[in-house]
């Protein structure tokens, strides 16, 4: 199974150099009732663009990971002085700011747990890369012998932080965890020949890993004491098209984890604690991220194929009820997003991507509010 955030991240690199069947509903564009007042629309909440750090450099935005609203890194790649170089931009609530890096890679995840605290991995000519900020500044950090390259990343409310890697382990995907200021590896009962793309964490004692195996989709969930495999339902279309297995998970609370399955049965999962719930996503759409909303329901980036056309960016809205089509505003160039994150405690997102125009592609970052 290839994990889509290393694909996001090549592809950013080279550009620098129950189941529903029912309609969707597009909102953002329809005519404001004349029952709404102005000010009404006003207040409505919307996506929004929110400026780069400046000057703006070519490049393209892969990854984004909130851990408050005020503390939010995004990643990329970009060209500065005519070199290729990893984009490393921290929100701090009111603007974004340029970071260095120690080391030159392409940035696969990024995840946040603080103003002092965020790891973000990926690749480089020599090899898997792995950096940890403190605070103050990025910082390069080993990654454990054998692991191979961190495909995500993960970080709790409490601090924690997790990784899986692509290879490494007899079963083929090693899970790694933040202690005593590296990276380590955990012994995790997978099923052999297991292929990890995603991982979610809420505290040190609830963290899920995702992925697939055997031509089936496989989670994995640790109470603090030990892993256990948590069954799925049988994928929309049947067995044979659960290949692409489950490519995010996203726990927010212990009776609400949402999951996305891949291409090849394209759904939305949510856990209530007891059971996962199955939604198909709408007809001909396939996700690349997912977050939830902040009131029970969830967003997605669906995948759009660069060579369309796209002025305005979409997103796909679950609010418990309905699929809803979202519309971002107009842009001068294509739209491409890569992903997605909520900004804890509000019902606020940002949304991070590039920005197709006639002669360069430059980052995308929107916020919804």
């Amino acid at each position: 199974m290839v994990n889509r955030r290393t694909v996001t991240a090549l592809l950013a690199v080279t550009a620098c150099g129950a189941a529903l069947t029912g309609a969707v509903v597009v909102t953002q564009d329809r005519p404001v009732s004349a029952e709404r007042t102005s000010a009404e629309t006003a207040a409505a909440a919307r996506w929004r663009k929110l400026a780069p750090p400046t000057p703006t450099a070519p490049g393209a935005l892969s990854q984004v990971d909130a851990a408050s609203a005020k503390a939010a890194w995004a990643v990329g790649a970009e060209r500065r002085n005519g070199k290729q170089v990893p984009a490393l931009y921290r929100w701090n609530g009111s603007r974004w700011l340029r970071h260095r890096s120690p080391v030159v890679f392409a940035p696969t995840d990024v995840a946040v747990a603080g103003p002092k605290a965020a790891w973000t991995a990926g690749v480089a000519k020599s090899g898997p890369v792995a950096l940890h900020w403190n605070g103050r500044a990025w910082r390069k950090v080993p990654i454990p012998a054998g692991a191979g390259a961190i495909n995500a990343l993960a970080a709790g409310s409490d601090g924690s932080a997790w990784a899986v890697a692509a290879g490494g382990s007899a079963t083929g995907s090693t899970v790694l965890r933040w202690r005593s200021g590296r990276w380590r590896k955990v012994k995790v009962p997978l099923p052999a020949g297991a292929a990890l793309a995603a991982v979610g964490a809420r505290t040190k004692k609830d963290v899920w890993v995702a992925g697939a195996v055997g031509g089936r989709s496989l989670v994995m969930r640790w109470n603090g004491k030990t892993w256990k495999q948590v069954a799925l339902p049988p994928a929309i279309g049947g067995p044979g098209r659960d290949s692409s297995g489950v490519v995010r998970i996203h726990p927010v609370s212990a009776t609400n984890v949402l999951a996305l399955r891949g291409p090849t049965a394209p759904a939305l999962l949510r856990w209530n604690g007891k059971r996962w719930i199955q939604k198909a996503l709408p007809s001909g759409h396939i996700a690349l991220s997912l977050s939830d909303d902040g009131k029970g329901g969830a967003w997605v980036i669906p995948y759009n194929n660069a060579s369309r056309r796209i002025r305005k960016s979409y997103y796909l809205h679950w609010n418990g009820r309905a699929w809803r089509k979202v519309y971002g505003p107009a842009r001068s160039g294509n739209v491409q997003l890569g992903d997605l994150d909520r900004l804890p405690k509000t019902t606020s997102l940002l949304s991070v991507g590039a920005l197709q125009g006639k002669s360069r592609k430059t980052p995308l970052i929107e916020r919804y509010r």
